[in-house]
C-alpha cells in the first residue's frame, strides 16, 4: 500500500503558508495613516528617523516599512517552524510514525504435547524473533524458575544494550535442550557470534525456557578438555556389582529381578539412567536428598554428564535377617568438571544439616510411609553420611543410612535400610537414629575407590 504521508505533509505546509500570508496581509492593511501618525507621535531617540530613512529608502514609503518588516519576520518564523517540524517528522522511523499490527509470531506461545527437536527449534526461533525489540514478549516465554534466576531488570538491561540478534542455527543437544548459534550486534557497534544452550520444559502444554547458558564464543580457540579424567561411560564401572554388594552387606544380592527363587535375596528392582524426582513424596520437599538418591532437585543445577541409579530389595519386606539391609540404593553421577561435582556434595551436606534433628516424612506407597527422625550429619574423609529411624504402628521399626561422596568429577550415593532389632522397645520413647547400621558409608567408599582407579 503506497505511503500517503508526503501528501499529508504537503497539505500541512500549504495550510501554514496560507496562515502566514493572511497574517502578513492583515499587518500591511493596518499600516494606514492613523497607525503611522501614532507611530510618528511616539518619542523616538535622536537620529532615529535618519537611520530609518537611510536603511529603508525614500521617505514616501517610510511609514509602511516597520509594519511590513514585522509581517515579513512573522512569515519567516512560521516557515522556519514548518521546516523544522517537517524535518523531524520525516526523520522518524516508520515504527514511530505509525504502529503496525504486532507480528503474530512474536505474541503466540509455542504449544506442544511433548518436546521434540522441531518444537524446540520453533521455540528458539520465536524467542529470538522477539528480541531485542520486544523484551517483554520474550520474558513471557521464561518459566518461573528461569525468571527467578535471571531477574527481570537484569534481563531488560542486557537486551537494551543489543541492537540486533540473529539466530544462525539450532542443533539438538539432548531430550529437552538445543544449542543456538547467535550473532549479536551491540548498540556500540561491536558484534560477536556465540553458542548457547537453551533448556525447555512444558507447562500445561506451553513450551517455556527453563534455563540458558553460554557455551563459548565461536571465534574462540577450541576449549581445553574438561578438567576430569572420567568419561560418562564410567558410571557402569563405578557402580557396585551384585557380588560386591553381597560381600559388603552380608546378605544375598542378585541382579535377577525374580530373585533367587526363595525370596530371601535382594533382587534388582530398577536400574535407570538419568535423575529421579520424588520431591512430591517427601515433606519437607527440600529434604528429598536424605530419603532418595539421584534426585533432580539435588543435581539438576550442576547438569551431570551422566547418571545411573539402581535399587535392590523390597520396600515392604525384610531380608530375613534383622541385622542386614532389606533395601539398597546406589547412584553414580559424572560431571564435566571437578568443581561441579564438589559443589553438589557441598550443597547436599548443607541441606542435610538443615534437615537433621527434625522429622522427614516419606511416602513409599499405599499405607506405606515413614516418619524419619534424623541424627547428626557426619563426615569421614570424602564421605558424608546421616542416619535416621522411624516407627509406625502399621509398619514397625525402620532405620536407614544415607551417604554421599565425591572423587574426581564423580558423585556417588548409597542408601541402606533395615528393620532394627530393639529389645524391650517402648513405642512411647523417641526413636534412635543410631539403630541404623553404618552400611551405606562403606558402599560409597568402595565406589569412590573405583572412580579413582
Amino acid at each position: 500500500m503506497p505511503d500517503a504521508s508526503p501528501r499529508w505533509w504537503s497539505g500541512l505546509s500549504q495550510a501554514i503558508a496560507r496562515a502566514a500570508n493572511s497574517l502578513a496581509t492583515r499587518s500591511v492593511r493596518t499600516s494606514g495613516p492613523a497607525a503611522s501618525s501614532s507611530a510618528a507621535g511616539a518619542i523616538q531617540p535622536a537620529g532615529y528617523q535618519q537611520k530609518l530613512k537611510k536603511f529603508f529608502g525614500p521617505a514616501s514609503t517610510l511609514r509602511h516599512r516597520p509594519r511590513l518588516m514585522a509581517a515579513t519576520v512573522v512569515s519567516v518564523a512560521v516557515a522556519v517552524v514548518l521546516l523544522a517540524v517537517t524535518a523531524v517528522l520525516l526523520s522518524m522511523p516508520p515504527t514511530m510514525a505509525k504502529h503496525p499490527p504486532r507480528d503474530a509470531q512474536s505474541s503466540t506461545p509455542i504449544t506442544a504435547a511433548s518436546l521434540t527437536s522441531e518444537i524446540m527449534r520453533q521455540f528458539a526461533t520465536a524467542y529470538y524473533h522477539d528480541l531485542p525489540t520486544r523484551p517483554e514478549d520474550a520474558w513471557a516465554r521464561l518459566d518461573t524458575a528461569c525468571k527467578n534466576q535471571t531477574g527481570h531488570s537484569q534481563f531488560l538491561d542486557f537486551w537494551a544494550t543489543i541492537g540486533s540478534v540473529e539466530l544462525l542455527s539450532v542443533t539438538p543437544r539432548d531430550v529437552n535442550s538445543v544449542v543456538a548459534r547467535l550473532k549479536y550486534v551491540r548498540r556500540d557497534g561491536t558484534s560477536n557470534t556465540e553458542d548457547r544452550w537453551l533448556k525447555m520444559d512444558l507447562e500445561n502444554g506451553t513450551v517455556l525456557l527453563d534455563g540458558s547458558g553460554r557455551i563459548g564464543t565461536v571465534t574462540d580457540a577450541m576449549p581445553s578438555p574438561p578438567s576430569t579424567s572420567l568419561s560418562p561411560n564410567a558410571i557402569d564401572h563405578i557402580l557396585l556389582s551384585a557380588d560386591q554388594l553381597t560381600n559388603l552387606l552380608g546378605v544375598n544380592v542378585t541382579s535377577n529381578a525374580a530373585g533367587d527363587g526363595g525370596g530371601s535375596a535382594l533382587a534388582l528392582k530398577s536400574s535407570s539412567y538419568g535423575m529421579s524426582d520424588h520431591s512430591g513424596q517427601v515433606k519437607p520437599p527440600t529434604c528429598v536428598g536424605v530419603a532418595f538418591t539421584g534426585e533432580h532437585d539435588v543435581y539438576a543445577a550442576a547438569e551431570p554428564w551422566a547418571m545411573k541409579i539402581q535399587i535392590f530389595g523390597n520396600q515392604y519386606g525384610g531380608s530375613g535377617n534383622n541385622s542386614a539391609p532389606y533395601y539398597v540404593e546406589q547412584a553414580v553421577s559424572v560431571f564435566s568438571t571437578r568443581a561441579q561435582a564438589q559443589q553438589v556434595v557441598k550443597s547436599s551436606q548443607a541441606q542435610w544439616h538443615t534437615c537433621s534433628g527434625a522429622e522427614v516424612d516419606v511416602t513409599l506407597g499405599f499405607e506405606n510411609g515413614r516418619g524419619f527422625h534424623l541424627g547428626d550429619v557426619e563426615t569421614e574423609g570424602d564421605v558424608v553420611s546421616v542416619s535416621m529411624a522411624s516407627w509406625g504402628g502399621l509398619n514397625g521399626l525402620h532405620a536407614c543410612q544415607q551417604a554421599i561422596g565425591v572423587r574426581d568429577s564423580a558423585v556417588v550415593e548409597a542408601r541402606t535400610c533395615e528393620e532394627p532389632s530393639v529389645p524391650n522397645f517402648n513405642w512411647q520413647e523417641p526413636v534412635n537414629p543410631a539403630w541404623a547400621s553404618r552400611s551405606a558409608a562403606p558402599l560409597v567408599s568402595v565406589m569412590l575407590n573405583s572412580a579413582h582407579n
